[in-house]
C-alpha cells in the first residue's frame, strides 16, 4: 500500500478549501476535482453519537474525549482517519458532555 500527501479541494458548506491529504492507495489522480466533507462530518457524528449513548448509559457528571481527525482519499472519497489527540496535523476534536441536575426529581426529595 502506498502513501503519498495531497492539497485537495475539499467543498465545506458554501465554501472550497485546501486541505492536506493521506491519498491511500494506488495511483489515482486526486487533484482534478472537488471533494465534499460530508463523509468527514458524517464519520465524526457517529463517533460523537456513540461516545454519546456510552455517557447516557454510565451517567458521569462530566465526559470529555479528545481526537484528531487525518483527511485521506480512498476510493475517490475524502475519508477521516482518526487517531489519538496527540496527533500533529488534522483536525483536533474534543467532545464534552456534562450532566444537567434533574430538578423534577431534586424537587420531589424535599
Amino acid at each position: 500500500m502506498s502513501e503519498r500527501n495531497e492539497a485537495i479541494p475539499i467543498k465545506v458548506g458554501d465554501s472550497i478549501v485546501f486541505a492536506r491529504v493521506h491519498a491511500i492507495g494506488g495511483e489515482e489522480e486526486v487533484a482534478w476535482k472537488t471533494y465534499d466533507f460530508d463523509p468527514v462530518m458524517n464519520a465524526i457524528k457517529a463517533m460523537a453519537g456513540e461516545l454519546g449513548a456510552i455517557f447516557d448509559k454510565v451517567r458521569p457528571s462530566k465526559a470529555s474525549v479528545e481526537f484528531s481527525v487525518e483527511l485521506a482519499i480512498e476510493s475517490g472519497m475524502v475519508t477521516a482517519l482518526f487517531f489519538e489527540g496527540g496527533s500533529k496535523s488534522g483536525l483536533k476534536v474534543t467532545l464534552e458532555w456534562e450532566s444537567k441536575p434533574d430538578l423534577n426529581n431534586a424537587l420531589g426529595q424535599l
